[in-house]
């Protein structure tokens, strides 16, 4: 995949209100409790959350230097900050919320259908912030879809647990409209590669027609882009489950879809994520070191063994996005009972793969620095300066927030007491415990080197210090995030 330095949007809109404002322009005071100076995690993350959020554009809802698609990255860390440490007991990002219908915080007001209401119910400090900037990015991009797959397929996964966090309908709408734009570039059965591989699943980089024409002339896929739309698929059929539990219409206010064309049930997104996350296994994925790699070009079959941390920990989501799904499926939605039980044992087995390439990410040496989470391969010396804005700087952050999207979801299966064919509930206490070590070290190597005490924090996570971005700080926020969530397990 080609690290886009400068931002990319379907509106020519949100490049020239964000050069013209950026400066002059603040967003309303943020909903939050003012801060105490002290060194404690909630305060330190509550500064940082702040300072991200104070900075953003008040046109474009867009934070500076970031782009689009790492402005999603730093808004999900926030709030899955906001879900993890707030929320009674563990229950993951990946599955629809166990309240009752009736609920307070499950009862959306009414709004238009494709944007989400204006005063969403929630208990969450940073979200209705999140809210109102969502907003104005949604006025100048529609339905956050822009020009490349996986930017819109970020947004999508914001939106998913802002609705999981609010029951907010407005969210889930625009989930759907990502949903019919993205499946349109998703490679269909019987699609193969100049070498003949099957790519099945895989999903287009770009959208946009280059060169005249009505269809992409985009002829790469990428394990990230894909990997996004595996966990997408998983984790909206476990949303679209919530949803036919409660009496509602599965699949309903759906727009951008084809004449004809029905929303698909959570069995058939089970399988498109399957599907997706099974092309990258089969055709991406350096099996001896536990990896996976950026690009696949179509015509010449060549792979771009790229390897940064984030290509990894999005296979790794899709895994637990799927297997959360199957758990969550009807008998009756996958058919007779030998279907069923397949499907498990498939579910099963790309858990216990992405439990063993989480444990191995925590040791790969190209990412690790003595126990603190690194990748000093993607930035610095003959490759970007690591002190100015780059996206580099950001992809170990996706790996810590996938650390964390394991940790709880090992958690629950635990306390549920849910087998898993080839891991043992010993295993996975065990593995959680590893998880929990590596990101308290990396946490703590990251306080001791950071710029200041005022959320400044550089971009060296074992050191030496060093001059902070946007970038660096945004990626700090997912290390907060998930270090929240693994001291309120403790609670």
């Amino acid at each position: 995949m080609v690290i886009r330095h400068t931002q990319h949007t379907a509106s020519d809109a949100i490049d020239a209100a964000e050069a013209s404002t950026s400066s002059r322009h603040s967003t309303p005071s943020s909903p939050t409790p003012s801060i105490k100076q002290d060194d404690t995690l909630p305060t330190i993350t509550q500064t940082l959350i702040t300072r991200l959020l104070s900075s953003a554009n008040a046109q474009t809802g867009l934070l500076p230097s970031l782009g689009y698609w790492q402005t999603a990255n730093a808004y999900t860390a926030i709030a899955l900050h906001d879900i993890w440490s707030t929320r009674p007991s563990s229950r993951p990002s990946s599955r629809p919320s166990s309240r009752p219908s009736n609920h307070p915080h499950n009862r959306p007001p009414d709004h238009p259908p494709n944007h989400p209401s204006s005063h969403p119910p929630n208990p969450h400090p940073n979200i209705p912030l999140l809210h109102h900037l969502l907003s104005l990015t949604l006025h100048h991009i529609p339905h956050c879809i822009n020009d490349f797959n996986d930017d819109t397929l970020w947004y999508a996964l914001l939106l998913l647990h802002l609705h999981t966090a609010t029951g907010d309908k407005g969210y889930l709408s625009t989930c759907r409209a990502i949903y019919a734009h993205v499946r349109r570039f998703v490679l269909p059965r019987g699609a193969r590669d100049a070498k003949g591989r099957d790519v099945e699943g895989a999903v287009l980089w770009k959208s946009v027609p280059e060169g005249g024409g009505d269809w992409p002339s985009c002829r790469e896929v990428n394990s990230v882009t894909t990997g996004l739309w595996g966990e997408f698929c998983g984790l909206l059929a476990g949303v679209e489950l919530g949803r036919g539990e409660k009496g509602e219409r599965q699949g309903a206010e759906i727009e951008g879809g084809d004449a004809g064309w029905a929303f698909p049930g959570p069995g058939e997104l089970v399988e498109q994520a399957m599907t997706s996350i099974g092309f990258i296994l089969a055709t991406l994925f350096r099996s001896d070191e536990l990896v996976v790699l950026d690009t696949l070009k179509l015509d010449t079959g060549e792979v771009v063994e790229w390897t940064f941390t984030y290509t990894t920990a999005q296979t790794v989501a899709g895994c637990i996005a799927i297997h959360s799904a199957v758990l969550d499926l009807p008998d009756s939605s996958v058919g007779d009972a030998m279907m069923q039980h397949k499907q498990r044992k498939r579910a099963d087995s790309l858990l216990v793969l992405a439990v063993w390439m989480v444990a191995s990410a925590m040791r790969r040496r190209e990412w690790v620095e003595d126990g603190v989470l690194a990748e000093y391969s993607a930035y610095g010396p003959d490759t970007h300066d690591a002190e100015e804005n780059n996206d580099a700087v950001g992809f170990k952050s996706v790996l810590v927030r996938t650390i964390g999207k394991m940790y709880d979801y090992l958690r629950l299966l635990q306390k549920e007491g849910v087998e898993v064919e080839g891991l043992h509930r010993k295993e996975m206490g065990m593995e959680c415990k590893k998880m929990k070590r590596f990101v308290e070290s990396t946490f703590e190597s990251v306080r001791s080197f950071r710029e200041d005490d005022e959320g400044r924090y550089g971009p060296w996570w074992a050191g030496p210090r060093g001059k902070s971005t946007m970038h660096s700080n945004m990626a700090v926020m997912d290390l907060m995030a998930v270090m929240s969530l693994m001291i309120q397990d403790d609670q």
